[in-house]
C-alpha cells in the first residue's frame, strides 16, 4: 500500500484529499485501519453483510478527504466506481506534515513526511496541482520521488495522466504535450450477449453496471496481435455486433486540444464520444443497426492502426467523459474479432520558457529574468506574472516582449505590481491565466 497522490494545499475553496494505491495483486484487509498525523480518520469495521467493502482490492485506488464523499466527487469529477472515504478531522498543513496509515494492529503500512521547501514541487503548494508519486527508486519521503500533477486538481482515484512525446522544459511542473486518456490495456464495460441494444447504450449517463468488465484487448483470434494481446475473450457464437463503454477523466481546458484515436480492430466500428458520433472505421454510410455488417471486406489479421480518427477536442468535458464503441463483423461466421482503442490528446504548443533569476527589489533595480531554451523566439505578450498563488493572473505582460532563441529577457519590478520582499515566490503563467509555466 502506498500514498500515491496528495492534495495538501488546494487552490481556493477546493477540498484536500489523499489517494492510496494497493500496488499488489492481493486484496488487503482494511477494516479498522487508522489515518493519523495532522489528520484523524478511522476506516469502517468489518461488516459480514458487506464483506467485499472491507478489503482494498488488488490494484485498487481509493481516496480519503476532509469533506464528504459526495462533495469531493462534485469538486473533482470522481466516478462512482472509485471508493471515497471521509470526512477526516483536522487539516493537512500547507507547509509540512506527516501522513501515517496504520492497520488494526497499529502496524504502520505507509508514512509520508512532505514539505513545501524549494526542492518539493511548487505547483502543489497552492496552485491547484497535487503531489503525485512518480518514482519507486527513492524513499517515499524523498522529494525526488514526487512531482506535481500534469493538470490542475490532480487525478484522484484514477491513474495519473501520463506524459508522452516531447516534455516541456520546466523543472517544477514537468508539463508535457502528449497525454494518453485511454490506453489499449484499460478496463472497459462490454456487452457480448448477442442482443440488440438499440441506441440508448451510447448515450451519456447510460447505466452499464450490469455489463461485463474486462481489460483490452477484447475478442478471439488465433494469429499474433500487437501488445497487450487478447486479455478478455468475447462470445464467438455467430455474433455480428458487440458493444463497449469506457469512462475516463480529463482535468483541464479542452480549448485548443486535438484528439487522435488509434485502434487494433477486426473488422469495423462506430465510435461515440460523450454521445456524439466521431467516426466510422470500415462501416457503411447511413443508419447503423444491430444487423449492419462491416464494409470493405474482412480484416485478415488485426494490426495497430494509428490516427484512424481525429475527434473534435471541444467534445471533451472537464471531469468524467464517456467513450462508446460498437464493433461489427463482416458476417456471423467470422473466425476472429478484435477490439482495442487508445485515445491520445495533444494540446496547443506550450512555451518552454522558465524563470531563471529573480532580484526582488523595488523600482528599476529589481527584475525577473526569463530564459528561452528553444531554438526559436518566444513572445511573452499575454503571459502573466504573479506573486500570489491564488491569483495567477495578477499582472499581464502587455508589451510585445520577445525572448530570443536560447536567450534571456528581463522584466523590471517597476513595470509589475509585485512584492519586493525576499523569499517571495514568483509565478509565470500562460495566457489562459490558469496554467503555470515556471516558478
Amino acid at each position: 500500500m502506498v500514498i500515491s497522490e496528495v492534495m495538501y494545499h488546494p487552490r481556493g475553496d477546493k477540498p484536500e484529499y489523499i489517494e492510496f494505491y494497493n500496488q499488489t495483486p492481493t486484496p488487503l484487509d482494511m477494516a479498522d485501519w487508522e489515518l493519523r498525523g495532522g489528520i484523524h480518520f478511522d476506516f469502517p469495521s468489518f461488516d459480514p453483510d458487506l464483506a467485499e467493502d472491507g478489503f482494498a482490492k488488488a490494484w485498487e485506488r481509493f481516496v480519503v478527504s476532509n469533506v464528504s464523499p459526495g462533495e469531493l466527487r462534485a469538486h473533482y469529477g470522481i466516478p462512482q466506481s472509485v471508493r471515497v472515504f471521509g470526512p477526516w478531522s483536522g487539516d493537512l498543513s500547507d507547509a509540512e506534515d506527516t501522513i501515517i496509515l496504520k492497520d488494526k494492529n497499529e502496524v504502520v503500512l505507509v508514512r509520508l513526511d512532505y514539505e513545501d521547501d524549494g526542492r518539493w514541487p511548487l505547483a502543489a503548494d497552492g496552485l491547484g496541482h497535487a503531489l503525485v508519486l512518480s518514482s519507486g527508486d527513492q524513499s517515499v519521503n524523498d522529494w525526488r520521488a514526487w512531482k506535481a500533477s500534469e493538470r490542475p486538481d490532480g487525478t484522484p482515484g484514477t491513474e495519473p495522466i501520463q506524459g508522452a512525446e516531447t516534455p516541456v522544459d520546466s523543472p517544477e511542473l514537468d508539463l508535457t504535450q502528449g497525454i494518453v486518456l485511454v490506453d489499449f490495456g484499460d478496463k472497459w464495460r462490454f456487452h457480448d450477449a448477442n442482443e440488440n441494444l438499440g441506441t440508448s447504450w451510447r448515450r451519456v449517463g447510460f447505466d452499464d453496471t450490469s455489463w461485463k468488465e474486462g481489460s483490452g484487448l477484447f475478442g478471439f483470434e488465433n494469429s499474433a496481435l500487437p501488445d497487450p494481446g487478447i486479455q478478455t475473450p468475447l462470445n464467438d457464437e455467430d455474433q455480428l455486433t458487440y458493444y463497449f463503454r469506457k469512462s475516463f477523466q480529463f482535468q483541464g481546458d479542452p480549448r485548443g486540444a486535438s484528439l487522435n484515436l488509434d485502434m487494433i480492430l477486426d473488422d469495423g466500428a462506430v465510435v461515440y464520444l460523450n454521445g456524439t458520433e466521431v467516426g466510422r472505421i470500415r462501416m457503411p454510410n447511413g443508419t447503423i443497426t444491430f444487423t449492419t455488417t462491416s464494409a470493405g471486406g474482412a480484416v485478415t489479421n488485426a494490426t495497430l492502426e494509428e490516427d484512424l480518427l481525429q475527434p473534435a477536442g471541444n467534445l471533451l468535458r472537464s471531469g468524467t467523459n464517456e467513450l462508446a464503441v460498437e464493433l461489427h463483423q463482416t458476417n456471423t461466421t467470422s473466425s476472429d474479432a478484435v477490439f482495442g482503442a487508445r485515445l491520445r490528446l495533444t494540446t496547443s504548443s506550450r512555451s518552454s520558457v522558465v524563470i531563471n533569476e529573480v532580484l526582488p527589489m523595488p523600482g528599476d533595480t529589481g527584475f525577473i529574468e526569463i530564459y528561452n531554451p528553444l531554438p526559436v523566439a518566444v513572445s511573452l505578450k499575454g503571459y502573466f506574472i504573479s506573486d500570489d498563488p491564488g491569483r495567477l493572473d495578477k499582472a499581464m505582460i502587455t508589451e510585445d516582449l520577445t525572448v530570443a532563441p536560447r536567450g534571456f529577457q528581463s522584466i523590471s519590478y517597476s513595470d509589475i505590481p509585485l512584492s519586493a520582499k525576499t523569499g517571495t515566490i514568483v509565478y509565470l503563467t500562460e495566457p489562459d491565466g490558469n496554467s503555470p509555466v515556471s516558478a
